[in-house]
C-alpha cells in the first residue's frame, strides 16, 4: 500500500494525483520580481556519497541573468557544509560583477 496515506493502491497515478498526503506537500514556486536596483542570487546543490554538485544564478530586478555557474566537487560533505560552499560560490560571482550592495540571497 501507499506509505504516506496507507491506501491499498500503490501506483504512480496514486502517488502523483490521488494521495491526499502528497497533494498537501505540493508547492508551486516561481521567480518573483524584487525591489528595483536589487540583484537576486539563487543557489542550490545536491549531495551524493563522495561528490556534490551545485548551481548559482544571479538576476537583476527584471529577471535578466547577469551571471551563473555551477560545478562538481569530489569530496564528502555534510548538508551544512554544502550550503556554505554554494553560498560562498554565490559571493564569488557577485564579487566578479563588482556588486557591493543591493543583494538578496
Amino acid at each position: 500500500g501507499c506509505p504516506r496515506c496507507e491506501a491499498i493502491a500503490k501506483t504512480l497515478i496514486h502517488a502523483l494525483k490521488d494521495c491526499p498526503i502528497s497533494r498537501e506537500n505540493e508547492a508551486i514556486k516561481k521567480w518573483e520580481k524584487h525591489q528595483k536596483g536589487v540583484v537576486k542570487i539563487n543557489f542550490d546543490a545536491t549531495i551524493n556519497v563522495n561528490r556534490m554538485g551545485y548551481g548559482v544564478i544571479i538576476r537583476d530586478d527584471d529577471g535578466f541573468v547577469l551571471r551563473g555557474g555551477g560545478g562538481f566537487i569530489d569530496k564528502r560533505v555534510t548538508v551544512h557544509e554544502v550550503k556554505c560552499i554554494v553560498f560562498e560560490r554565490g559571493i564569488e560571482l557577485v564579487c566578479q560583477l563588482n556588486i557591493n550592495d543591493g543583494m538578496l540571497f
